[in-house]
């Protein structure tokens, strides 16, 4: 059996439907500190949108998937991972905390689509 949209929260972790982003665009916000850009990932492979030597109190990633595979959104921690899938044609914020890197994983053909990753704010 598939599963075609699930959030696995090892750490925290929050996967939730955002309204639809335009097709080539995310708007920036106050606490951006990657993209907000474009993207095209070859088949199977990956790439780092964030890396640190410390890890982040907290990031979410906004992703819109254009494309006809599905991404994994992979929140990397020295112990722990978070992983979200983003569905086709769907966009989607994933969160965590104590984050070293946020990874895009396609898990078909070429994955496309835009992205935002954003600092959570403190309490």
């Amino acid at each position: 059996m598939r599963v075609s949209r699930i959030c696995i929260a090892f750490a925290l972790g929050v996967s939730m439907d955002v309204s639809a982003a335009p097709a080539d665009a995310l708007p920036a916000g106050g606490n951006t500190i990657g993209g907000p850009g474009k993207f095209a990932v070859p088949p199977q492979s990956s790439v780092y949108f964030t890396s640190g030597i410390r890890p982040y109190p907290a990031l979410c990633a906004t992703i819109a998937n254009r494309g006809e595979n599905e991404l994994e959104i992979i929140f990397s921690s020295g112990v722990v991972n978070t992983v979200c899938v983003v569905s086709p044609n769907t966009t989607e914020t994933c969160c965590a905390q104590d984050v070293g890197a946020v990874r895009l994983n396609c898990l078909g053909a070429t994955c496309k689509g835009v992205y935002r990753v954003d600092r959570q704010s403190g309490p």
